[in-house]
């Protein structure tokens, strides 16, 4: 009754969904959480006769993906950005589900007394790697006992390089969730970050990761580190939800901040904790994408 399409960057899925949704008499409901579509520049950065054959990858691509949003009967985004842009490009139903998360708030761990813990979990991918090391530093200068705790999988030897090269950086490899949502719950700052290379600020605009949610849940303070025009920068700066730092010098006023002032780690913590129950509970996600379904049939 229902074909329901997790769009990428694959001409022949669009197709495919389309024809089986018309051979079958089903609906036909796209969730959506990348921007391929608007990519008009070669995001594989190719060489030789595959970057000369990327305009008819790319021809291919959108011809595709114009038909299946044409005939779509609901179409489904992880956040507003995408939901904002795909709807100036095509008449459609839509609605925004963003990432859930099944993370329950901790209790507040202002009245700490240890030493200050700020710990970043996640892919060290998609150039990453300089912003974490930016952090490190800005942390260790503001107080030469401050780290910058890290944990996930290195990508490639350059990853490696940079942590090796940051005395001020711990990198202590990849955890499993569960510890994840110890290790968050036992921290003082949360980070996220993004790449500010020219190439990421293109591919990553409507960048909006899995972790926020897990971050927002938490109830524990939370900055971000990355381009103001990324979506989840964006979401996060609209909800008044988290520390945004879109520069190195703001970065470092923020840190500054929250390292001098107890007080100041509780700033946003009620807005993220509500906003994670509003936008990124999972039980309510599940709910409403059920629902999203059973009434386009």
């Amino acid at each position: 009754e229902v074909v329901l399409l997790q769009a990428g960057d694959c001409a022949f899925m669009f197709r495919l969904a389309l024809k089986t949704a018309k051979q079958f008499g089903a609906k036909l409901v796209i969730y959506n959480t990348e921007g391929y579509y608007f990519k008009d520049y070669d995001y594989f950065r190719g060489a030789g006769l595959a970057h000369l054959l990327y305009p008819v990858f790319r021809k291919n691509l959108k011809n595709a993906t114009r038909a299946a949003y044409r005939k779509a009967d609901h179409c489904i985004f992880n956040c507003d950005a995408l939901n904002e842009d795909f709807g100036k490009e095509f008449t459609m139903c839509s609605d925004v589900i963003y990432t859930a998360t099944d993370i329950e708030p901790a209790e507040s761990n202002i009245s700490r007394g240890d030493a200050f813990v700020a710990s970043y979990a996640g892919n060290l991918g998609v150039g990453r790697g300089k912003g974490l090391v930016d952090v490190a530093i800005a942390l260790h200068s503001i107080d030469s006992n401050c780290y910058l705790d890290v944990y996930g999988s290195i990508p490639d030897d350059g990853v490696k390089a940079l942590f090796d090269s940051c005395q001020s950086l711990r990198f202590h490899g990849r955890v499993a969730y569960e510890q994840v949502k110890k290790l968050m719950s036992d921290s003082d700052l949360l980070l996220h970050v993004e790449s500010f290379e020219p190439y990421y600020r293109k591919d990553l605009k409507y960048a909006f990761s899995t972790k926020i949610a897990d971050c927002l849940a938490s109830n524990t303070c939370f900055l971000i580190y990355a381009p103001e025009e990324f979506a989840e920068t964006q979401y996060l700066m609209r909800n008044n939800a988290a520390y945004v730092a879109c520069s190195m010098q703001a970065l470092k006023e923020q840190l500054q901040h929250i390292l001098s002032d107890r007080g100041a780690r509780r700033r946003y913590c009620k807005n993220a904790t509500e906003l994670a129950l509003n936008n990124h509970n999972l039980e309510n996600a599940v709910i409403r994408f059920q629902k999203i379904l059973c009434d386009v049939v």
